[in-house]
């Protein structure tokens, strides 16, 4: 027993005899006199009285040595949880809001880091074709198609240039060219925007001998600017041989024709990029070069005729019809009456020079 815990026991002991008097047996116990009336509540307080001051004097004793404890032993004392200040009660105002001179954070943005390199697209080739402007894709030349005819050739369009990569010398060996790109004259060779090639003729890829089988795909598709129908064919003749062919074909005037023999992947994604980027003339003529179609109305008047056209796609397995509007035309009287079995219902082809509806007949 230390000096603290004796001199604790002095003070309780004199405590107890200072309120109770000189010492005293204690009574035997007797169960029968526990619940007698002598065991009253006032009796009970007056024995319990003493033992709660003497408790607190302990209590008070305790809490001074460990306070004392505390002084001389924080230093080392390891650290705890520290409880959460207290929320301020719903009477306590708030703070009067401030503003803020200084400038607001810029919004993040998806740049790279600075570290990062970034790619900047590469420029377009645009060369300038007629009245048109080409954009190649790069490492592409547009060269004079005069370099790729054989001796005694010639095309059939007004003016025509070889799309190509730089990389591929000219030849005159048949297909050679990549794409070609062509003009079509007003008064020149007849167009045919569902025939391979984009005219008017027979090229006969798969002989007739040899016939294959064909996968077409149709569209109409902007080219700078214009409205071109586009056809795609995948031919595989009889004989082994496999065409895979694409062409754009603008219609009206100024017309153009892009086209190639050799349109596989690499090829279609440069005349994706080239009718995507490039820019056309704009339109001048009143009418198409050349139109198909089923015959809607029919109304004769002083100054012609004039019919209304469903438009349609001839192609290898038939004819489609997914045509959405008609387009009017008047014809010359003396052209109508040359076909006189032409009738509401009738699938027609008509010829013009821009301006005026040269020739119409079935099919």
């Amino acid at each position: 027993m230390n000096t603290f815990e004796a001199r604790l026991k002095e003070l309780l002991n004199e405590s107890i005899d200072n309120r109770l008097g000189d010492h005293r047996p204690v009574p035997a116990f007797d169960p029968e006199h526990t619940g007698t009336p002598g065991w009253s509540a006032g009796r009970h307080r007056r024995w319990m009285l003493p033992l709660i001051a003497a408790a607190c004097v302990v209590g008070i004793a305790v809490a001074t040595a460990g306070v004392e404890h505390l002084l001389v032993h924080r230093g080392s004392l390891p650290a705890g949880p520290t409880s959460p200040s207290p929320s301020p009660s719903a009477k306590t105002p708030s703070p009067a809001a401030s503003t803020s001179t200084e400038a607001p954070s810029p919004t993040p943005t998806s740049s790279p880091p600075a570290s990062a390199s970034v790619t900047a697209p590469a420029p377009r080739h645009v060369v300038s074709l007629g009245a048109a402007s080409l954009s190649l894709p790069q490492a592409w030349v547009a060269r004079d198609y005069s370099a790729y005819e054989p001796a005694g050739s010639g095309t059939l369009t007004a003016a025509q240039w070889c799309l190509t990569p730089a990389s591929e010398p000219a030849s005159t060996e048949p297909h050679s060219c990549p794409v070609t790109f062509g003009t079509i004259a007003p008064d020149g060779n007849p167009i045919d925007v569902d025939i391979q090639g984009g005219f008017a003729s027979n090229p006969e890829y798969c002989p007739f001998s040899a016939r294959g089988s064909s996968v077409e795909q149709t569209g109409d598709r902007n080219f700078g600017g214009r409205s071109a129908d586009w056809r795609k064919w995948s031919l595989t003749c009889g004989n082994g041989k496999h065409w895979d062919l694409e062409q754009y074909v603008v219609a009206s005037g100024p017309g153009v024709i892009l086209f190639s023999e050799r349109a596989d992947a690499t090829v279609d994604a440069a005349m994706a990029e080239i009718t995507a980027n490039s820019t056309l003339p704009a339109q001048t003529s009143v009418i198409r070069f050349m139109d198909r179609g089923i015959v809607c109305t029919i109304d004769r008047t002083s100054g012609g005729v004039r019919i209304s056209l469903d438009r349609v796609v001839l192609s290898d397995s038939g004819v489609v019809n997914n045509s959405p509007v008609t387009y009017d035309y008047l014809i010359p009287i003396a052209v109508f009456d040359g076909q006189p079995n032409i009738h509401v219902g009738s699938q027609i082809t008509l010829d013009g020079d821009g301006a005026v509806v040269k020739h119409v007949y079935e099919g």
